[in-house]
């Protein structure tokens, strides 16, 4: 379900007899963005990316989280036919691609770096992307790792930052 697929949301945030095709429409008559979950879950085919595509203004932005066939299951490991068809995917909506959305599992920890440095380099320089570090040890004194920090930030990379009471990143 995508996040503007909310039925809930009817007579709040859509008119209240929106049907759930016009959901997107309405969703980007009132937002800038939205992040796409269901890519995290589910592949999303181009013709799909295309069609939500075509519901919305050329400014709204489309913020797709990557499958966690990648981040979850493989652990960024041995994972370049998959990057491929992820990035050749979401690069259909052009300038409606916003950032990707990288959330690592929670118990990514700084020992797989390796595998987060060789995930970087498979990505070329210019995608956009940000990553969401969840494990404590890539932090140190409420900072992610200086080393890890400089080279995001020199390959571009965002960094999310979550501020939730039961969280510590």
């Amino acid at each position: 379900l995508p996040q503007w697929g909310i039925s809930e949301w009817k007579g709040v945030l859509y008119p209240e007899k929106t049907k759930a095709e016009l959901f997107l429409q309405e969703y980007a008559k009132r937002m800038d963005c939205v992040e796409v979950s269901s890519s995290f879950y589910a592949e999303v085919t181009k013709d799909k990316w295309l069609k939500w595509k075509s519901c919305v203004r050329d400014t709204f932005q489309f913020l797709p989280k990557w499958p966690k066939t990648i981040t979850h299951k493989n652990y960024l490991k041995n994972t370049t036919p998959f990057i491929k068809d992820f990035i050749d995917g979401v690069s259909v909506l052009d300038d409606n691609l916003g950032t990707t959305l990288l959330q690592l599992p929670p118990n990514f920890s700084i020992e797989y770096k390796r595998e987060l440095f060789h995930f970087l380099e498979t990505i070329p320089q210019g995608f956009p992307l940000t990553i969401e570090f969840r494990h404590t040890s890539w932090f140190k004194e409420n900072r992610l790792y200086d080393k890890l920090e400089n080279y995001l930030i020199k390959k571009e990379v965002g960094m999310v930052i979550c501020d939730t009471p039961t969280r510590q990143d």
